[in-house]
């Protein structure tokens, strides 16, 4: 499973999405994630990969930003 496989099964079972909702290009507004949701979602995310994100930079608006987000901050981590 690549990572936007990961990322799109934890929205789909975080948010009780259907996968075929989940595009890499979805706005996560449309798929009704409210940012005090998102934020939740990202610590979730952290401690799936083992990540940390930057605390200063914007949320993602898109399934491929968040996909970008994690790549980031595992790159940062050395990994």
């Amino acid at each position: 499973m690549n990572l936007l496989e990961q990322v799109q099964a934890m929205l789909e079972q975080q948010f009780g999405l259907a996968k075929e909702q989940i595009s890499p290009e979805q706005l996560l507004s449309e798929l009704g994630i409210e940012s005090l949701s998102m934020i939740e979602f990202m610590f979730d995310l952290e401690n799936a990969f083992d990540i940390q994100f930057m605390n200063d930079a914007p949320p993602p608006e898109t399934v491929a930003g968040i996909v970008a987000a994690v790549e980031a901050a595992q790159k940062a981590k050395g990994g």
